[in-house]
């Protein structure tokens, strides 16, 4: 591939490509074009070649030496898979049977664990005359007849089973299955309950006596299986109203984002607004309540007063007084930013604009969206086999055993971290994707006649930048990957566990938790330095955290109305799919539980949402570097700047505009 054999170019024009870039630092005219760019960060990408060949390695030890089907289908007593022709496990003539057809796994006798589990072409199906479940005696006759040609429960040379002797040395079944030519006591009326291929009891005789881990599971859906079917043919009956609501979420996501370049003045002055009134009616309340406990534990004789009202006063005090000083600093920050918000609210126009004038971008939560699943299945898919890779003998009953092979479990741990780091590199490689084509439009000679870039930025990242898109998402996929294990480490703990301990844990991840958003957000911006000047990771980094620190007050009071706008614009979308499935659902008389379709609905018009909105943000991020990269790179005069006329009405009173063709489109 093109990405995987670039390193053999990347340092032939490597002189060229440096001076390319200081000539753009002193002149930013646009970003650095393709021809200039070169490999960056190749060790990295070297890495995670790397990474991905181990990942391959053990998914080659996983499917050689793991079966997902004992996990699916279950397996008897010898280590056969049900409906397989499976190979020879252990020392034992009912090993390696081929048992396709028999789909089902029986238990021959539920009230014992340890008795043997064998595959049949169907569970039993034993009734009364009157259609009721029961148990049927195997012990003499037709009935034995019947249980080893019609209900296949019987070890016999009939079947692909065969009976031991009871002085075998390896010993199959009990001594009175052996006495009895292989046939179980009784057997007893079963079904699959939910496509799990286990043959639960029906009769009550034997239900209260089904153990283990599959009897305990299905004592609990046992009740639920009805419920099940009712749900999957609710979902079944609104499929067409589930993926009409789906399809609505997606084109009022767009048009929210286009009517934002409209409402965005009214939309963030009206949330400042609300949020100064909410404050100071909070701080209002708590000040009422406080005057009112103090009166009335003033009024209350002293003998009768109690230190729980006395705590009351004192703790409505301390809310009041955090509530006032909170408003008033609130208060402050608003007019003391109100410049600020004005910018914010025109690069929220600018974003707008953007996405009119690149709609391909909107493309790029499909292209991840299929990646990601792609990543997902293989790594599910690989972690059945995995879990599957087990060591094999026969236990003291002669029945199969099976027990995790060493290694595996590091295996495990292997593949969660790759999943952490596969998943941040599409994610990363989206961000990039969209940064260059907002960068590329934010400099683009006139917007009237531009193309999309989308083409352009996926060659990019795929050709010059993957090492930095592998380098990036490894930082957080670490923090990620300590995370779980702490969560992991955290599920662990007992009552016994110092709580200072707990607590020690907690602070942790709090702090992992704010280290992760934290490096994402400074990943961003460093990938639209990429985007600009073609840098290393690192260096785009240190580029991008001074350019946020010098810019600070702008940055904070985007990504803070950034944040709650477009919180809201999704829990309208979510919102409006809620209300009008339910209203459509609701006369439905067919359904059974539409409120869990309409809460379907609603989880995926939120993912909908979500996905668009995320790349409206990257939009708005991209919009904000390419705007302080402009203001400090240029000066107006001799140095003109590239961003439209809205934008340039925040600046100095010296900027002058940009060329007419500019002029003109903003």
């Amino acid at each position: 591939m093109d990405s995987c054999c670039c390193a053999l170019a990347c340092f032939s024009d490597s002189r060229a490509h440096e001076v390319r870039q200081k000539e753009l630092e002193k002149d930013l005219t646009g970003p650095l074009p393709n021809t200039a760019r070169r490999c960056t960060d190749v060790l990295w990408l070297s890495v995670y070649i790397l990474f991905w060949i181990g990942m391959i390695i053990i998914a080659g030890i996983s499917f050689s030496e793991g079966n997902y089907r004992r996990l699916l289908f279950g397996i008897d007593s010898w280590g056969n898979v049900c409906d397989y022709d499976n190979s020879r496990l252990v020392n034992d003539s009912n090993s390696g049977l081929d048992l396709s057809g028999r789909k089902y796994l029986y238990y021959r006798d539920p009230s014992d664990k340890n008795a043997a589990k064998i595959c049949v072409p169907e569970c039993p199906n034993v009734l009364t005359a009157t259609g009721e479940p029961t148990v049927k005696d195997c012990n003499a006759g037709p009935a034995r007849t019947q249980c080893q040609e019609l209900y296949h429960v019987c070890l016999t040379d009939i079947g692909p089973y065969t009976v031991h002797p009871a002085s075998a040395t390896s010993m199959a079944t009990t001594a009175a299955d052996s006495a009895n030519d292989g046939c179980p006591p009784d057997v007893y009326d079963s079904s699959d309950k939910i496509g799990l291929r286990r043959c639960a009891p029906n009769s009550d005789l034997k239900k209260s006596g089904f153990g283990g881990l599959v009897g305990s599971f299905y004592d609990r859906v046992d009740d639920a299986g009805e419920e099940l079917q009712k749900i999957f043919s609710d979902f079944a009956e609104s499929a067409k109203i589930i993926l009409l609501a789906s399809v609505g979420a997606l084109m009022m996501s767009f048009f929210l984002i286009i009517l934002l370049y409209c409402l965005t003045g009214v939309i963030v002055y009206t949330l400042v607004f609300m949020s100064v009134v909410a404050m100071v009616g909070l701080t209002a309340f708590l000040g009422k309540q406080w005057t009112d406990l103090r009166n009335e534990y003033n009024d209350t004789p002293e003998p009768e007063r109690i230190s729980r009202d006395k705590q009351n006063v004192q703790i409505f005090l301390g809310l009041f007084i955090a509530s006032l000083l909170f408003t008033l600093i609130m208060i402050f920050i608003i007019v003391a930013m109100r410049k600020r918000i004005s910018q914010s609210i025109a690069l929220f126009k600018e974003a707008s604009r953007a996405a009119r004038g690149i709609p391909s971008v909107y493309l790029t939560p499909f292209l991840t969206w299929g990646c990601l699943a792609f990543t997902f299945a293989w790594w599910f898919w690989v972690l059945l086999y995995l879990a599957t890779v087990w060591d094999s003998s026969l236990g003291p009953d002669g029945h199969y055993e099976w027990s995790i092979r060493d290694g595996v479990g590091h295996m495990w741990w292997y593949y969660l971290f790759g999943l952490f780091w596969a998943a941040n590199f599409i994610l990363a490689c989206e961000e990039f994707v969209v940064s260059f084509a907002v960068v590329t439009w934010y400099f683009a000679a006139s917007r009237k006649t531009f193309k999309s870039p989308l083409f352009k930025a996926i060659y990019a990242v795929t050709r010059f930048h993957l090492g930095s898109m592998a380098l990036g998402s490894l930082l957080v996929a670490i923090v990620q990957f300590i995370r779980a294990v702490l969560m992991y480490l955290k599920e662990r703990m007992d009552d016994n566990t110092s709580k200072v301990a707990k607590f020690i844990l907690k602070c942790v991840l709090c702090c992992l938790w704010c280290a992760e958003h934290c490096i994402k957000y400074i990943n961003k911006v460093a990938y639209v330095e990429t985007a600009i000047y073609g840098y290393s990771f690192c260096k785009a980094a240190r580029q991008g955290f001074s350019l946020l620190l010098d810019n600070l007050p702008l940055v904070a009071t985007v990504n803070g109305m950034a944040g709650l706008v477009l919180f809201i614009m999704k829990l309208l979308v979510v919102t409006t799919a809620g209300i009008l499935s339910l209203s459509v659902l609701r006369q439905d008389e067919n359904l059974h539980y539409y409120g869990l379709v309409v809460f379907v609905i609603c989880f995926f018009a939120y993912a909908i949402a979500d996905a668009f909105f995320d790349v409206y943000k990257l939009t708005i991020d991209a919009l904000l570097v390419c705007f302080c990269e402009d203001k400090t790179r240029n000066n107006g005069q001799d140095k003109p700047y590239h961003m439209s006329k809205n934008l340039l009405k925040f600046m100095e009173k010296n900027a002058v505009t940009r060329k007419e063709t500019l002029e003109t489109d903003a």
